[in-house]
């Protein structure tokens, strides 16, 4: 019988839960010549036991043998592999006589045999490692036994390999070796194996860390142990396009981090942090004045935006930036918008600073990006130095309240002044608005000193405020008995509207009113809520015809539910004239005699 086959030693199969008769295509002469190895999905090997473990048929006849697995138990299981391999006994068992008669049956046995030990021997040369075949080399050995924590290095000078210590020189050399790829990867890259595509714009790497549906959340740690090192993150920018060095220039970016998720048909960035050389300040080398920038990506964009800077200062800029009232972003920090008369026409025109308003339905904020000017005697035009007047023209004697104006589609922001507290006429596109102040006319229509309002939330805290130094006047009297002041008593001098971010929270009341009674009497001032006809606080002082007073309401409020609320201040003598910030209907200190009502609360 010949021995055709040409499997050389052996044949694996995978488990599958359900399979346990296994065939093999090599020939061996004993049951005991069939190995049968087991690795699981550890990895771990299991050298199995003939007529113990699994039981062999028809190993004597070339393509036909087989073996059972196990032969009690479960099949071999999903993520498990049987590999079954010959083992001969290199034993040569035939005996030829001298002169003794020619037996054709045993010499085919015994060269079938010889060639079942080739074909073993060459299963095991074929897994082992070799030089090529056009290699020079011969007699390579190793010349030491193996040693722990050691790798195998190449000896040039003996031709030997041995024993190498893991040292700086050869780490380099490795990571070299690797690096020295365009784009070596660790890990499974999935079909992404050459960069990643974001908004049309391929990103190659020198070093790709890729994972498909592993199970380790984290796929890159830098873990060190130290009492005085931490872990270390460097991005370093020369600039220059060549291995010399060049001084980086101002608003310049170092080291950038991108946020990006597949969408469509390519990776799309959603937000970006940039930290990289402020444009301003000293590049020397003694100065480095750096800037940090964060952005993201607005809603119906793939370009992100820059919503907040920080500079070599330390000083925070937010930008573009539109928060919910009731979220915890830079809507929450306080960057008022102060407002004064213009020194060139303080009669009509008022100077804004750079600030933020929150708009008035609650849905957000914006931020004046630039200082302006803006003239009463005008209708309104956009931009410095322009007119703010949103209908009709400067009136005498009249309250105008001044509202910041957003206007989505340019990302632009303004002021306009109006006689209306709540509702201003908005210009074309501008379809936001929130109240950040009161001016007012005397009776020549000239300006006086200005008020401002605003209502700013910290991490502890919501405040509002309403403060006036504009001179007001009434007639209508506030009775000084034992009764809550009504609706209808006193004049109204300012108001405010307030959000509670919680029912029952506690609402600290703080006003302040100064003013003058032209008659001595017992100037009162009252508290409202809303719609309410009774006061729910008051207060009242001894006044005498020829001196001003202040009087002062401390009050602490839990409203029911977070709804608006609008809080009024009406005040009045219980007989004669009532002039608000002055005295007998006119100014007195240049207009800083100021009233306030400041609504803490407790977050």
């Amino acid at each position: 019988m010949t021995v055709e086959s040409s499997v050389n030693d052996g044949i694996t199969y995978s488990g599958n839960d359900s399979t346990t008769v296994f065939s093999f295509p090599f020939k061996v002469n004993l049951t005991s010549q069939v190995e049968v190895i087991i690795r699981d999905s550890n990895e771990i090997e299991t050298t199995k036991t003939v007529d113990v473990d699994f039981t062999v048929t028809n190993q004597n006849v070339e393509g036909s043998g087989s073996l059972t697995y196990p032969i009690t138990g479960d099949p071999l299981p999903t993520g498990s592999k049987i590999t079954i391999t010959p083992a001969m006994d290199y034993k040569q068992a035939t005996d030829i006589k001298n002169q003794g008669r020619f037996a054709p049956k045993s010499h085919e046995d015994a060269f079938d045999n010889l060639m079942m030990h080739i074909k073993e021997l060459k299963g095991l040369v074929d897994r082992a490692v070799k030089f090529k075949k056009s290699s020079e080399l011969t007699g390579v050995e190793f010349d030491q036994d193996p040693v722990d924590n050691k790798l195998l290095a190449w000896d040039g000078v003996t031709g030997k390999i041995k024993n190498a210590v893991v040292t700086d020189t050869v780490m380099s050399a490795f990571w070299e070796a690797i690096l020295a790829r365009s784009n070596a990867i660790i890990g499974d890259p999935g079909t992404e194996d050459s960069g990643i595509t974001i908004g049309g714009v391929t990103y190659e790497s020198t070093f790709k860390v890729s994972d498909i549906d592993g199970s380790n959340l984290a796929q890159t740690i830098l873990h060190r142990h130290s009492t005085t090192l931490e872990p270390l993150i460097v991005g370093a920018r020369s600039n220059s396009n060549t291995s010399a060095h060049a001084d980086v220039v101002a608003d310049q970016c170092l080291f950038s981090i991108y946020a990006a998720g597949f969408a469509g048909s390519d990776y799309k960035l959603f937000g970006q942090i940039c930290i990289g050389v402020d444009d301003s300040g000293t590049i020397s080398n003694t100065s480095a004045p750096g800037k940090m920038e964060f952005k993201v990506t607005p809603d119906g964009s793939t370009a992100p935006v820059t919503f907040m800077s920080v500079d070599n200062a330390g000083k925070p800029t937010f930008t573009n930036f539109e928060a919910s009232a009731t979220s915890r972003g830079p809507d929450f920090l306080p960057e008022f918008i102060l407002h004064t008369n213009n020194t060139t026409d303080a009669n009509n025109d008022i100077d804004f600073t750079v600030g933020k308003f929150r708009f008035d339905d609650g849905s957000g904020s914006a931020r004046l990006v630039s200082a302006l000017t803006k003239r009463l005697d005008a209708a309104w035009a956009v931009g410095d130095g322009e007119g703010g007047l949103d209908t009709g023209s400067k009136a005498n004697s009249t309250y105008y309240y001044l509202h910041g104006i957003y206007n989505p589609t340019t990302d632009t922001a303004d002021i306009v002044f109006s006689a209306s507290a709540t509702s201003p006429t908005l210009p074309s596109g501008y379809t936001k608005s929130g109240r950040i102040g009161t001016v007012s006319t005397d009776g020549s229509g000239n300006l006086y000193a200005t008020s401002f309002f605003y209502n700013i939330v910290t991490d502890r805290q919501q405040i509002t405020v309403n403060q006036s130094g504009a001179v007001a006047n009434g007639g209508t009297a506030m009775a000084f008995d034992d009764t809550p002041p009504q609706s209808g008593e006193g004049d109204q001098y300012f108001s405010v509207g307030h959000t509670p971010f919680r029912a029952k929270a506690c609402l600290d009341f703080d006003i302040v009113l100064n003013g003058h009674t032209q008659t001595s009497n017992f100037p009162c001032c009252a508290l409202f809520r809303d719609s309410e006809t009774s006061a729910f606080a008051a207060t009242s002082v001894t006044d005498a015809a020829t001196t001003s007073n202040t009087q002062r309401i401390k009050r602490k409020y839990f409203p029911d539910s977070v709804a608006t609320s609008t809080y009024k201040v009406r005040a009045g003598g219980t007989a004669g004239n009532f002039t608000m910030n002055g005295q007998n209907s006119g100014r007195i200190f240049g207009g800083i005699f100021y009233s306030s009502i400041t609504i803490t609360e407790d977050l």
